[in-house]
């Protein structure tokens, strides 16, 4: 994985800028299915801006997955259950089902990302260590060899050293640049990050629609939200290529 600790700034200053114009969108006007779908990007940015810096572990962690999940399953279910969904004020037959979708692909990306970051850190509630064994630097793996070994001129001797370095609570602590991705995880990241670009494009060329067709306030809004949306989905892409 890439190592490049000025780029998760950069990406967490994004999430935090498009995680402040969630939180306005939800608390502004309009149908309660908009609130709710910028709500719910509130809770991705925020997970997007704290996660090259820590993850939660256990339950937290597995939690957070089932709400994106949730999320997911909710933008879908709008998709095609809607006669006009939740940007019904766009032009043709049934106009929002295309941006449900980018909605409903971002949410299922977080789910992979989340799912990720468990086993990266290690810190799933099985207590597997195979997926945190994966990501350990030689330094760490012959620490962990020396657990329980007498240490040389030890002025106590008998004394041990305490457990393995890099234990969930530390894994889960620890910063996504100092963690490597687990190989079997390659492909799938791969996938997601191709969803992702695709989205993009689908929310840029949603924006740019937009702009051409809509009047006002429902053109300022409709580019806002299709360029945010946009830049949410591209920085969720460039942060799978930096946990590469």
């Amino acid at each position: 994985m890439m190592r490049e600790t000025p780029a998760w700034w950069l990406l967490t200053a994004v999430f935090v800028a498009t995680g402040a114009y969630s939180v306005l969108r939800a608390a502004g006007h309009g149908p309660w299915r908009v609130r709710l779908s910028h709500g719910s990007h509130v809770l991705m940015c925020s997970a997007m801006a704290v996660m090259p810096w820590a993850w939660p572990s256990g339950t937290a962690g597995v939690l957070l997955l089932g709400v994106f999940a949730v999320a997911g399953l909710w933008h879908l279910g709008l998709a095609f259950t809607t006669a006009r969904p939740a940007d019904a004020s766009a032009p043709g037959p049934n106009p929002g089902r295309g941006l449900l979708l980018a909605h409903a692909g971002m949410m299922f990306a977080m789910v992979w990302m989340a799912a990720l970051m468990s086993a990266m850190t290690g810190t799933a509630p099985s207590g597997g260590t195979g997926s945190a064994g994966a990501g350990m630097t030689t330094d760490q793996t012959g620490a962990a060899g020396m657990s329980g070994h007498t240490m040389p001129g030890d002025p106590m001797p008998g004394h041990t050293m305490s457990g393995d370095p890099m234990g969930s609570a530390d894994a889960a602590a620890m910063p996504m640049n100092h963690l490597d991705q687990p190989v079997w995880a390659h492909g799938v990241t791969v996938a997601v990050t191709a969803l992702l670009l695709a989205v993009t494009c689908l929310l840029v060329t949603v924006a740019a629609r937009t702009w051409h067709r809509e009047p006002g306030r429902s053109r300022r809004l409709g580019v806002g939200d299709g360029v945010v949306a946009g830049v949410m989905a591209s920085g969720m892409a460039a942060s799978l290529v930096l946990m590469w």
